[in-house]
């Protein structure tokens, strides 16, 4: 993956016109009938182009001089692979060689890996950029109702980033409010409607709390909507409310990870305690946040919202969930946390039109909001 975004766009381009110049018949040596419907597809280009260069078998003097400038770059750092010196990396990554065979493919198995890296190019670069886009058009949404959030985003970011400059490293695991405003929008404002499922098997499931059960027979297709889910009191308690420390506490002087499996079971054992004895010690709620310029002024409204309990995240739906779940969602939510922190870090955002109501449109699959007129202005603070 790093080496398909990586490539030199001038080397690609060159690559291609160079092939576009070669006589026909050389063209088609070793092709499939349907390469040529592939030729039109940039993404399907790319792999092929990366493909030629490196699934052939290469002749020793080339694999020599290969092995020298491995030797030689053995002991420098890797690049980030954005950069335009990523496709030299990818060449001489040793990890990649591993990998990588040089003897040369069967026509079927190179139809197949293109096939294959084709689809998944295309569900990060084309659905990925709209969801992520909506998702942080709702989160603009969210924080303009809920300035508290923001000032703790920003307390946040301060405290991670102190600087911005162009050697910045970020790591969204440790910005871990920044992420729960991600999580806590798209549970309350999912832009994808529904997903879809298969049964592979038959399935019993409990019907009610009575005993009761249903039988859901093999191959029947399930409708999953998981904004429903999401606002079911039965799965997230205060559904309605936008509550980003659902996800967080405040823990050893900053916000980390809820476990809830872990609280379940701390507040069942004490609920089991209090019932056999009155006088049983119940579990020790952990310190609030303390207070500071910005959060000191929402203290009340804070109050009420580190009461809340821990978010399921089996409940969670907003990527799916199985085999099958998004594969862009790592890459989703890292993208917008670091957004959200290096945004809020030195900037607020409200609402640009007094008595705003929020109106979402169906966009296919998608729902999305008609418009958003909002305003920003840089922290005085």
């Amino acid at each position: 993956m790093e080496g398909v975004i990586g490539l030199k766009l001038d080397e690609f381009l060159s690559r291609v016109r160079q092939r576009q110049l070669e006589p026909k018949q050389k063209q088609d040596n070793g092709r499939d009938d349907n390469d040529e419907e592939e030729e039109h597809n940039m993404i399907t280009m790319m792999l092929r182009s990366v493909m030629e260069q490196y699934y052939h078998q290469q002749p020793k003097e080339q694999q020599k001089k290969q092995q020298q400038n491995q030797n030689n770059t053995s002991s420098s750092s890797s690049s980030c692979p954005f950069s335009s010196s990523s496709a030299t990396s990818f060449q001489e990554s040793d990890n990649i060689d591993n990998i990588i065979p040089t003897t040369t493919m069967t026509k079927s198995d190179r139809t197949q890996i293109i096939h294959n890296v084709s689809h998944i190019l295309h569900t990060l670069l084309v659905a990925g950029y709209e969801t992520t886009a909506i998702s942080l058009t709702y989160t603009m949404y969210c924080l303009s109702k809920h300035p508290r959030c923001q000032d703790r985003a920003c307390e946040e970011a301060r405290r991670v980033l102190p600087t911005l400059n162009d050697n910045t490293k970020f790591d969204e695991d440790a910005l871990p409010y920044c992420k729960a405003v991600i999580m806590e929008t798209l549970r309350v404002h999912t832009p994808v409607i529904f997903t879809t499922r298969v049964s592979s098997k038959d399935l019993t499931l409990d019907a009610d709390d009575n005993g009761g059960m249903v039988t859901i027979p093999k191959d029947t297709r399930f409708i999953i909507h998981p904004t429903m889910v999401h606002l079911d009191e039965r799965n997230f308690d205060r559904a309605e409310e936008f509550l980003p420390e659902r996800w967080v506490r405040w823990e050893n002087g900053g916000w980390v990870d809820r476990d809830f499996e872990k609280e379940r079971k701390l507040a069942d054992a004490a609920a089991s305690d209090r019932a056999t004895a009155a006088s049983a010690p119940t579990t020790p709620t952990p310190p609030p946040p303390p207070p500071s310029p910005l959060s000191d002024k929402y203290s009340k409204e804070n109050a009420h919202a580190d009461t809340i309990s821990a978010a399921n995240p089996q409940s969670f739906f907003a990527f799916s969930d199985g085999a099958r779940n998004c594969i862009g969602r790592r890459l989703a939510i890292m993208e917008m946390t670091i957004f959200v922190a290096v945004l809020f870090r030195d900037m607020c955002v409200d609402l640009a039109e007094e008595g705003y109501e929020l109106v979402k449109e169906r966009r296919f699959v998608i729902l999305a909001p008609n418009t958003l007129p909002i305003a920003f202005w840089k922290r005085d603070d």
